[in-house]
């Protein structure tokens, strides 16, 4: 959404495992072994952890979106 629709709070920092380098993914994996029934192929998703930033979006009083937070 617009971010002017938001208040944005810093919540800290955590580590989290998040799909990183996917270059087999996107470059040389063929469309068919991508996706599997209900998700994506885990042999070709790289995984990696990763030290993230936690932002918590709120949508402020005045404003409309489908998603609140």
């Amino acid at each position: 959404g617009a971010m002017d629709r938001f208040d944005f709070k810093l919540i800290g920092k955590k580590e989290m495992y998040i799909p990183y380098s996917n270059y087999k993914l996107s470059y040389f994996a063929a469309p068919a072994d991508v996706t599997k029934p209900n998700h994506l192929n885990p042999d070709v998703v790289r995984w990696e952890l990763h030290r993230v930033w936690v932002v918590e979006a709120t949508l402020k009083p005045d404003k409309r979106h489908i998603y609140t937070k």
